[in-house]
Protein backbone atom coordinates (compact mmCIF):
# COMPACT_ATOMS: atom_id res chain seq x y z
CA UNK A 1 0.00 0.00 0.00
CA UNK A 2 1.31 3.36 -1.01
CA UNK A 3 0.60 7.08 -1.78
CA UNK A 4 0.87 8.52 -4.79
CA UNK A 5 0.11 10.86 -7.61
CA UNK A 6 -0.77 13.38 -4.81
CA UNK A 7 -3.97 11.47 -3.43
CA UNK A 8 -4.66 11.55 0.77
CA UNK A 9 -5.50 7.84 0.78
CA UNK A 10 -3.42 4.55 0.56
CA UNK A 11 -3.60 2.60 -3.01
CA UNK A 12 -2.57 -1.29 -3.24
CA UNK A 13 -0.22 -2.38 -5.47
CA UNK A 14 1.43 -5.15 -6.67
CA UNK A 15 5.16 -6.54 -8.11
CA UNK A 16 5.79 -9.88 -8.53
CA UNK A 17 8.70 -11.75 -9.66
CA UNK A 18 9.20 -15.13 -12.26
CA UNK A 19 13.07 -15.70 -11.77
CA UNK A 20 13.40 -16.29 -7.26
CA UNK A 21 13.27 -12.33 -6.69
CA UNK A 22 16.07 -11.40 -9.21
CA UNK A 23 13.43 -9.58 -10.85
CA UNK A 24 10.07 -7.88 -10.77
CA UNK A 25 7.60 -7.10 -13.29
CA UNK A 26 6.50 -3.38 -12.91
CA UNK A 27 3.95 -2.31 -9.98
CA UNK A 28 0.34 -2.66 -11.10
CA UNK A 29 -2.76 -1.27 -9.11
CA UNK A 30 -4.84 -4.17 -7.31
CA UNK A 31 -7.89 -2.17 -5.81
CA UNK A 32 -9.53 -0.94 -9.04
CA UNK A 33 -13.27 -1.39 -7.79
CA UNK A 34 -15.01 0.01 -4.76
CA UNK A 35 -11.81 0.63 -2.83
CA UNK A 36 -10.27 2.64 -5.64
CA UNK A 37 -10.34 5.89 -4.18
CA UNK A 38 -10.66 5.25 -0.31
CA UNK A 39 -7.82 4.91 1.85
CA UNK A 40 -6.78 1.10 1.97
CA UNK A 41 -3.76 -0.72 4.16
CA UNK A 42 -2.99 -3.48 6.29
CA UNK A 43 -2.59 -5.80 3.15
CA UNK A 44 -1.52 -9.36 3.65
CA UNK A 45 -1.07 -12.12 0.72
CA UNK A 46 -0.71 -15.91 0.34
CA UNK A 47 -0.48 -18.02 -2.39
CA UNK A 48 -1.38 -21.61 -3.32
CA UNK A 49 -0.36 -23.10 -6.58
CA UNK A 50 -0.61 -20.22 -9.51
CA UNK A 51 -3.34 -18.32 -7.55
CA UNK A 52 -2.17 -15.72 -5.54
CA UNK A 53 -4.60 -14.09 -2.93
CA UNK A 54 -4.64 -10.26 -1.08
CA UNK A 55 -7.09 -9.11 1.65
CA UNK A 56 -6.77 -5.64 3.02
CA UNK A 57 -8.64 -2.97 5.48
CA UNK A 58 -10.48 -0.04 3.55
CA UNK A 59 -12.11 2.92 5.25
CA UNK A 60 -15.59 2.84 3.90
CA UNK A 61 -16.11 6.03 5.05
CA UNK A 62 -14.20 8.33 7.95
CA UNK A 63 -15.34 6.58 10.67
CA UNK A 64 -16.01 3.29 9.05
CA UNK A 65 -13.49 0.06 7.98
CA UNK A 66 -14.30 -3.24 6.22
CA UNK A 67 -12.04 -6.22 4.89
CA UNK A 68 -11.70 -6.96 1.37
CA UNK A 69 -10.20 -9.41 -0.77
CA UNK A 70 -9.15 -10.09 -4.15
CA UNK A 71 -7.00 -12.44 -6.29
CA UNK A 72 -5.22 -13.43 -9.06
CA UNK A 73 -4.78 -16.85 -10.89
CA UNK A 74 -2.13 -16.14 -13.31
CA UNK A 75 0.82 -15.82 -10.30
CA UNK A 76 0.25 -11.92 -9.44
CA UNK A 77 0.04 -10.75 -13.44
CA UNK A 78 -3.56 -9.62 -13.72
CA UNK A 79 -6.44 -9.28 -10.16
CA UNK A 80 -9.94 -9.95 -9.95
CA UNK A 81 -12.32 -6.69 -8.62
CA UNK A 82 -11.70 -6.60 -5.18
CA UNK A 83 -14.72 -7.74 -2.93
CA UNK A 84 -16.13 -6.77 0.46
CA UNK A 85 -15.83 -9.43 3.25
CA UNK A 86 -16.82 -7.88 6.39
CA UNK A 87 -21.11 -7.72 5.90
CA UNK A 88 -22.14 -5.41 8.99
CA UNK A 89 -23.68 -2.10 8.26
CA UNK A 90 -23.39 0.81 10.81
CA UNK A 91 -21.53 4.27 11.44
CA UNK A 92 -19.10 3.43 13.49
CA UNK A 93 -18.21 -0.41 12.44
CA UNK A 94 -14.50 -1.27 12.35
CA UNK A 95 -13.26 -4.83 10.50
CA UNK A 96 -9.74 -4.46 11.19
CA UNK A 97 -6.08 -6.53 11.09
CA UNK A 98 -6.78 -8.92 8.56
CA UNK A 99 -4.56 -12.01 8.23
CA UNK A 100 -5.18 -14.47 5.25
CA UNK A 101 -3.89 -18.36 5.11
CA UNK A 102 -4.41 -20.92 1.76
CA UNK A 103 -4.14 -24.69 1.36
CA UNK A 104 -5.21 -25.79 -2.48
CA UNK A 105 -8.32 -24.21 -3.46
CA UNK A 106 -9.17 -23.11 0.01
CA UNK A 107 -8.65 -19.91 1.25
CA UNK A 108 -9.17 -18.36 4.88
CA UNK A 109 -9.62 -15.03 5.71
CA UNK A 110 -9.78 -13.86 9.27
CA UNK A 111 -10.36 -10.40 11.09
CA UNK A 112 -11.44 -8.70 14.52
CA UNK A 113 -14.49 -6.16 14.11
CA UNK A 114 -16.42 -4.19 16.51
CA UNK A 115 -20.12 -5.65 16.06
CA UNK A 116 -20.99 -7.22 19.10
CA UNK A 117 -19.22 -4.29 21.13
CA UNK A 118 -15.76 -5.38 22.29
CA UNK A 119 -13.48 -7.00 19.92
CA UNK A 120 -14.52 -10.61 18.44
CA UNK A 121 -12.58 -12.33 15.38
CA UNK A 122 -14.31 -13.78 12.34
CA UNK A 123 -13.42 -15.87 9.75
CA UNK A 124 -14.71 -16.35 6.27
CA UNK A 125 -13.53 -19.33 4.13
CA UNK A 126 -13.85 -19.97 0.49
CA UNK A 127 -13.23 -23.67 -0.94
CA UNK A 128 -12.98 -22.58 -4.80
CA UNK A 129 -9.61 -20.96 -4.81
CA UNK A 130 -11.48 -17.45 -3.68
CA UNK A 131 -13.86 -17.15 -6.22
CA UNK A 132 -17.16 -16.85 -3.29
CA UNK A 133 -17.01 -17.37 0.20
CA UNK A 134 -19.40 -18.87 2.90
CA UNK A 135 -20.61 -16.45 5.69
CA UNK A 136 -19.10 -14.91 8.66
CA UNK A 137 -18.14 -17.63 11.55
CA UNK A 138 -16.99 -16.37 14.97
CA UNK A 139 -14.01 -18.18 16.05
CA UNK A 140 -13.08 -16.83 19.74
CA UNK A 141 -15.57 -19.08 20.93
CA UNK A 142 -15.60 -20.09 24.89
CA UNK A 143 -17.46 -16.82 26.12
CA UNK A 144 -20.36 -14.27 25.08
CA UNK A 145 -19.85 -12.51 21.79
CA UNK A 146 -18.77 -8.99 22.62
CA UNK A 147 -17.72 -9.38 26.32
CA UNK A 148 -13.51 -9.39 25.88
CA UNK A 149 -11.91 -8.35 23.24
CA UNK A 150 -9.22 -10.27 20.46
CA UNK A 151 -7.29 -8.81 18.58
CA UNK A 152 -3.75 -9.86 16.52
CA UNK A 153 -4.79 -12.86 14.62
CA UNK A 154 -2.65 -15.52 13.14
CA UNK A 155 -4.02 -17.95 10.63
CA UNK A 156 -2.32 -21.28 9.31
CA UNK A 157 -3.36 -23.68 6.99
CA UNK A 158 -2.22 -27.20 5.63
CA UNK A 159 -4.29 -29.71 4.00
CA UNK A 160 -7.78 -29.73 5.76
CA UNK A 161 -6.41 -28.35 8.88
CA UNK A 162 -6.59 -24.61 9.80
CA UNK A 163 -5.27 -23.19 12.81
CA UNK A 164 -5.71 -19.22 14.03
CA UNK A 165 -4.22 -17.64 16.90
CA UNK A 166 -4.99 -14.39 18.79
CA UNK A 167 -4.56 -12.32 21.75
CA UNK A 168 -7.57 -12.63 23.92
CA UNK A 169 -8.53 -10.53 27.06
CA UNK A 170 -11.03 -12.74 28.82
CA UNK A 171 -8.70 -13.69 31.40
CA UNK A 172 -8.97 -11.59 34.39
CA UNK A 173 -7.73 -8.47 31.67
CA UNK A 174 -4.32 -9.72 30.99
CA UNK A 175 -3.09 -10.19 27.30
CA UNK A 176 -3.09 -14.03 26.38
CA UNK A 177 -2.75 -16.11 23.12
CA UNK A 178 -5.61 -18.42 22.26
CA UNK A 179 -6.23 -20.59 19.16
CA UNK A 180 -9.34 -22.55 17.83
CA UNK A 181 -8.64 -24.93 15.46
CA UNK A 182 -10.98 -26.74 11.96
CA UNK A 183 -9.65 -30.01 11.12
CA UNK A 184 -12.47 -30.09 7.87
CA UNK A 185 -11.30 -27.27 5.71
CA UNK A 186 -13.36 -24.48 7.94
CA UNK A 187 -16.39 -25.95 7.74
CA UNK A 188 -16.60 -26.25 11.84
CA UNK A 189 -14.45 -25.23 14.57
CA UNK A 190 -14.06 -25.98 17.99
CA UNK A 191 -16.87 -24.75 20.72
CA UNK A 192 -14.23 -23.55 22.84
CA UNK A 193 -10.65 -21.75 22.31
CA UNK A 194 -7.53 -23.00 23.60
CA UNK A 195 -5.55 -20.95 25.76
CA UNK A 196 -1.56 -21.46 24.92
CA UNK A 197 0.08 -19.77 27.59
CA UNK A 198 -1.15 -21.08 30.70
CA UNK A 199 0.62 -19.85 33.81
CA UNK A 200 0.02 -19.74 37.43
CA UNK A 201 -0.30 -15.99 37.44
CA UNK A 202 -1.85 -13.40 34.96
CA UNK A 203 0.62 -12.13 32.59
CA UNK A 204 0.62 -10.77 29.40
CA UNK A 205 1.86 -12.16 25.76
CA UNK A 206 1.41 -10.94 22.34
CA UNK A 207 2.70 -10.90 18.89
CA UNK A 208 1.34 -14.51 18.10
CA UNK A 209 2.44 -16.32 14.83
CA UNK A 210 1.05 -19.95 13.69
CA UNK A 211 2.64 -21.82 10.93
CA UNK A 212 1.01 -25.22 9.89
CA UNK A 213 3.42 -27.42 9.17
CA UNK A 214 2.71 -30.79 7.47
CA UNK A 215 0.78 -34.00 8.85
CA UNK A 216 -1.53 -32.11 11.72
CA UNK A 217 1.74 -30.52 13.01
CA UNK A 218 2.01 -26.73 13.91
CA UNK A 219 3.87 -24.44 15.60
CA UNK A 220 2.55 -21.35 17.59
CA UNK A 221 5.67 -18.48 18.43
CA UNK A 222 4.70 -15.66 20.65
CA UNK A 223 6.38 -12.97 23.11
CA UNK A 224 5.81 -13.91 26.17
CA UNK A 225 6.22 -11.71 29.87
CA UNK A 226 5.90 -14.55 32.24
CA UNK A 227 9.38 -14.08 33.27
CA UNK A 228 9.75 -10.23 33.53
CA UNK A 229 11.05 -8.72 30.38
CA UNK A 230 9.42 -10.39 27.16
CA UNK A 231 10.97 -13.44 26.00
CA UNK A 232 10.10 -15.38 22.73
CA UNK A 233 8.37 -18.67 23.05
CA UNK A 234 6.69 -21.64 21.11
CA UNK A 235 4.05 -24.61 21.47
CA UNK A 236 3.47 -27.02 19.28
CA UNK A 237 1.01 -29.86 18.26
CA UNK A 238 1.40 -32.99 16.66
CA UNK A 239 -2.45 -34.01 16.75
CA UNK A 240 -3.97 -31.09 14.07
CA UNK A 241 -4.71 -28.61 17.67
CA UNK A 242 -6.41 -31.01 20.10
CA UNK A 243 -3.52 -30.62 22.49
CA UNK A 244 -0.37 -28.68 22.38
CA UNK A 245 2.64 -28.43 24.27
CA UNK A 246 3.94 -26.33 27.29
CA UNK A 247 5.70 -23.26 26.00
CA UNK A 248 9.70 -23.64 25.16
CA UNK A 249 11.81 -20.32 25.94
CA UNK A 250 13.98 -20.00 22.48
CA UNK A 251 16.16 -17.43 23.86
CA UNK A 252 17.58 -20.16 25.10
CA UNK A 253 21.35 -18.59 25.57
CA UNK A 254 20.41 -16.53 28.22
CA UNK A 255 17.94 -16.53 31.32
CA UNK A 256 14.49 -16.23 31.44
CA UNK A 257 13.25 -12.55 31.39
CA UNK A 258 16.80 -10.68 32.05
CA UNK A 259 16.26 -9.27 28.45
CA UNK A 260 13.83 -7.79 26.09
CA UNK A 261 13.08 -9.69 22.96
CA UNK A 262 10.34 -8.07 20.37
CA UNK A 263 9.10 -8.55 16.39
CA UNK A 264 9.07 -12.56 16.47
CA UNK A 265 8.79 -13.79 13.02
CA UNK A 266 8.53 -17.66 12.70
CA UNK A 267 8.26 -19.70 9.61
CA UNK A 268 8.59 -23.58 8.97
CA UNK A 269 8.52 -26.36 6.21
CA UNK A 270 8.22 -30.25 6.70
CA UNK A 271 9.78 -30.26 10.10
CA UNK A 272 12.32 -27.60 10.26
CA UNK A 273 11.24 -24.19 11.94
CA UNK A 274 12.97 -21.28 12.42
CA UNK A 275 11.77 -18.35 14.69
CA UNK A 276 13.79 -14.88 14.50
CA UNK A 277 13.53 -11.44 16.91
CA UNK A 278 15.17 -8.76 17.96
CA UNK A 279 17.12 -8.75 21.55
CA UNK A 280 18.34 -6.05 23.82
CA UNK A 281 21.17 -8.64 26.15
CA UNK A 282 23.87 -6.90 24.85
CA UNK A 283 22.48 -3.55 25.11
CA UNK A 284 21.46 -2.49 21.50
CA UNK A 285 18.57 -4.77 19.79
CA UNK A 286 20.65 -7.23 17.75
CA UNK A 287 18.56 -10.24 15.52
CA UNK A 288 19.02 -13.10 17.20
CA UNK A 289 17.10 -16.76 15.46
CA UNK A 290 16.34 -20.17 17.18
CA UNK A 291 15.56 -23.24 14.88
CA UNK A 292 13.65 -26.95 15.55
CA UNK A 293 14.42 -30.11 13.22
CA UNK A 294 11.58 -31.80 14.65
CA UNK A 295 8.40 -29.79 14.54
CA UNK A 296 8.72 -27.47 17.50
CA UNK A 297 8.96 -30.52 19.89
CA UNK A 298 12.72 -29.59 20.68
CA UNK A 299 15.05 -26.33 19.59
CA UNK A 300 18.58 -25.83 20.00
CA UNK A 301 20.07 -25.43 23.37
CA UNK A 302 22.10 -22.09 22.75
CA UNK A 303 20.21 -19.71 19.95
CA UNK A 304 22.15 -17.46 17.48
CA UNK A 305 23.35 -13.94 16.57
CA UNK A 306 22.55 -13.00 13.12
CA UNK A 307 23.82 -9.65 12.87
Amino acid sequence: ADFRGGTNYREIYRAFSNGDGASFVGDLKVNTGATATVDSFGLEVARSGANVYATWETFVTNRTRHIFFARSTDGGNTWSTEQRLSTPTGATFVAANPQIAAAGANVYVVWRDNRNGSLDLFLRRSTNGGSSFSGETRVDVGDAAGSSSGFSPSAAAEGSNVYVAWVDDRDMGSFDIWLNRSQDSGATWRASAIQLDMDAFSHDSIEPHVVALSSGRAVVGWIDYRSGFPDPVASQTGDAGNTWSAPARLDTSTGAGVSGSYDLAIDGSGNLVVAAWADDRAGFLDIYANFSLDGGVTWQPRDYRLD
